[in-house]
């Protein structure tokens, strides 16, 4: 949990003071509701892909590219999972 909280506090840009802890707190009770995305082990496959220019915050790639190291996936295919998921799972 504390992993979770570090991680919404640099994406948000939010310091872990007593009031900011418990605006992460309510964010956590929100999201405890959504499918969790589990990272699973490395397939290689080959498949037909389209390169495009994407900007995004600093801190989110900072996050993304621990997680990716973490998992032992590179960045890209990291962001495709992640972006397969939330495919899966938009409302």
């Amino acid at each position: 949990m504390d992993d979770i909280t570090n991680e919404l506090s640099k994406i948000n840009k939010i310091k872990t003071k007593k009031e900011d802890k418990k605006i992460i707190d309510e964010k956590l009770i929100e999201y405890k509701h959504i499918k969790p995305f589990k990272v699973k082990k490395k397939v290689s496959t080959v498949d037909e892909r389209k390169s495009f220019l994407l900007s995004m915050d600093f801190q989110k790639l900072e996050v993304i590219d621990k997680l990716a190291t973490k998992s032992n996936y590179n960045r890209n295919e990291f962001i495709n999972m992640m972006l397969d998921y939330a495919l899966e799972n938009i409302e």
